[in-house]
């Protein structure tokens, strides 16, 4: 099968857009405390919760906890992609994945990605305060994702232009 040069170039300008997007939804999440306060009710009742966990995406749950839940992985990545551009900040590995530390109004949580051969979901545990090792502070994920977004907007900007 043989792909045109033109073919290549859309297909190539089409995944830019669709990683370009998603990276835009990401800072969107982290660059307002609205879902860490979802979160921070939805854990009132929940000490730990798996976006693979279907019995939480059931119609009988609110629709808005079925959304956020989902979203989970976003904020990892949020999290994630933050962690990355500081220095010595890394995550901490474990047989099942790897996970950070966030702290939020003194809140804490263990925010983690699950990955092996059958499975690739997140999870959320609340932690005592006590417990956290080297937490992230969101107010800090959440002013690096306001200034991703500007320079997300810029870009934007400069290729219409």
């Amino acid at each position: 099968m043989n792909v045109s040069d033109r073919e290549l170039k859309r297909l190539s300008l089409e995944f830019q857009q669709q990683a370009e997007q998603r990276k835009r939804e990401i800072m969107q999440l982290c660059s307002t405390v609205e879902y860490l306060t979802w979160l921070k009710r939805f854990m009132q009742s929940h000490t730990e919760f798996q976006t693979n966990d279907w019995s939480l995406l059931t119609e009988e749950n609110p629709l808005e906890d079925r959304e956020n839940i989902i979203k989970l992985g976003l904020l990892f990545t949020g999290v994630e992609t933050y962690a990355e551009d500081q220095e010595g900040l890394y995550p901490t590995l474990c047989s099942y994945g790897n996970y950070y530390f966030i702290k939020y109004n003194e809140e804490g949580y263990q925010l983690g990605r699950i990955t092996n051969h059958t499975t690739n979901a997140y999870y959320c545990k609340r932690v005592r305060e006590r417990q956290l090792e080297n937490p992230i502070e969101f107010s800090e994920v959440e002013t690096y994702a306001k200034e991703q977004i500007q320079i997300i907007e810029k870009s934007a900007y400069q290729k219409k232009i």
